[in-house]
């Protein structure tokens, strides 16, 4: 399992959404968080899909499977 460290911040339609680093900060606030409040988390990432035991894990995004946030 690799794991990443990040930004994110909740969009207008209440949902996650992890910072582009390489976009502009303000565009992209501006154009999907209702406000300017970000969040620093760790994503999880596993190379190989097949290597999940758990079913309910195995069918997510990569980077959605889990979040540790500290404010």
């Amino acid at each position: 399992m690799t794991c990443y460290f990040g930004l994110w911040f909740l969009s207008k339609t209440q949902q996650g959404r992890w910072v582009e680093l390489e976009k502009a900060l303000k565009k992209q606030l501006d154009k999907f968080a209702n406000e300017p409040l970000l969040f620093f988390g760790v994503m999880f990432y596993v190379p190989c899909v097949s290597k999940l035991q758990q079913e309910v894990t195995r069918y997510r995004k990569p980077t959605s499977i889990f979040s540790l946030t500290v404010q």
